[in-house]
């Protein structure tokens, strides 16, 4: 089975589910990943955005979980 491409557009929970340590590097990030056992809704450009999360430290994010797939 091939593992999706992680960019911006990928599903929150399609990336947890593809790559579990995933989870991980979301947690460091401050970002919420599971809310109440649930994944969190979205896609995640729009779980940085909401999270205000930098310019910088989403390009930062990508490197980490970009290095899941290699």
């Amino acid at each position: 089975m091939t593992k999706p491409v992680i960019s911006g557009e990928i599903q929150v929970a399609e990336l947890i589910e593809a790559y579990p340590d995933a989870l991980k590097i979301l947690l460091e990030f401050n970002l919420p990943c599971i809310v109440c056992g649930e994944p969190v809704w979205g896609n995640l450009g729009e779980l940085c955005q909401d999270h205000n999360l930098s310019p910088l430290d989403t390009e930062k994010l990508m490197h980490r979980l970009q290095s899941l797939s290699n």
